[in-house]
């Protein structure tokens, strides 16, 4: 049989990861700033100009900590249509969208809204291309081996393939930790965001409990509870915490760039070049670090524990129970 390989690269355009779609019967317009433009529908200006007021302030210290600015003025949208409070960054399109209406929900502390969601989202907007290795244009591409049967028809250059291989190649390699983690780390002087009672509960638990999230766990948003995936946020915030406390922030710097190498296709790599020991290896120090930790800090709690009965086991946020 002849055999035939093909070797194909195929890029994706940024297009593809295009998915904000702002309402289009609504009136629209643009505040234009130094390093953003702030787009707003009728009604959204006051907090357009806040918006574009705290981004130009948190510019400086986030794109100085990964040495990393976009090539072209950042977008930001505004959505105040709902009382759904989100974010979410488009970093191939270099363009972000929030909503106006603040998020207060029970597995974090209260803090203030703007300040914490645009830093986070730009935050996301530096860091990941920051450790992309082909860049923006670039998000990924695969190579590709044919082979085709031996028997071909004479109006037919090849014969019918029965042989198809595809490996693909990500220009993106972050961890959903480290991603997160980050982002809700911002830098230490800014303080929009910081380690809370809540979080510090669900850390505290999960780690008394031997239940943490392993390493591979955490880098990937595979599940569809809301109280795993807030974990992933929850442990990548903490760990990114205990890097930057005991190694130094620039650190995270350095591990963005490592992530970046193109020849690197596990974050292991990144860690151990920046810190000397593998990224689980890392982990394996950490987690140490809070059983250790949570360990001294609740023995006096148990002198004195006092528990009570479970009344119901479903849900874990049951608020205002009332007896029938």
């Amino acid at each position: 049989m002849i055999s035939r390989i093909l070797l194909a690269l195929f890029t994706i355009t940024a297009f593809t990861f295009s998915q904000f779609e702002p309402n289009p019967e609504l009136e629209w317009y643009t505040i234009e700033t130094e390093h953003f433009y702030v787009h707003y529908h009728e009604g959204a200006e006051r907090t357009a100009n806040i918006v574009a007021k705290i981004a130009e302030e948190v510019y400086g210290p986030i794109t100085s900590l990964y040495n990393y600015r976009p090539a072209d003025k950042t977008s930001w949208i505004i959505n105040d249509e709902s009382d759904i409070s989100n974010g979410a960054t488009d970093y191939y399109g270099n363009r972000i969208e929030i909503a106006a209406a603040s998020l207060d929900f029970d597995l974090r502390g209260t803090h203030n809204w703007l300040r914490n969601v645009i830093t986070h989202e730009f935050a996301h907007v530096i860091q990941v291309p920051a450790s992309m290795k082909f860049g923006t244009k670039f998000p990924a591409f695969y190579l590709q081996f044919l082979n085709y049967e031996k028997e071909r028809r004479p109006d037919v250059l090849y014969g019918y393939p029965n042989t198809i291989i595809s490996y693909p190649v990500s220009g993106v390699g972050v961890p959903a930790w480290f991603a997160e983690g980050t982002a809700q780390y911002q830098r230490q002087q800014l303080g929009f965001d910081y380690w809370d009672a809540h979080r510090d509960m669900i850390l505290r638990m999960r780690t008394l409990g031997d239940n943490l999230l392993t390493w591979e766990e955490m880098g990937q948003f595979a599940s569809v509870t809301t109280y795993k995936a807030e974990s992933i946020y929850n442990q990548g915030y903490g760990f990114v915490r205990y890097i930057a406390d005991k190694y130094g922030e620039d650190n995270l710097r350095k591990v963005s760039e490592n992530l970046g190498d193109v020849a690197r296709f596990r974050s292991e790599g990144a860690f151990k070049k920046a810190f000397g020991i593998s990224g689980d290896d890392l982990y394996r120090e950490w987690k140490a670090y809070l059983k250790e930790d949570y360990k001294n800090r609740v023995e006096p709690i148990k002198k004195v524990l006092v528990e009570g009965d479970i009344i119901a086991k479903v849900g874990f946020a049951n608020y205002y129970p009332q007896f029938s």
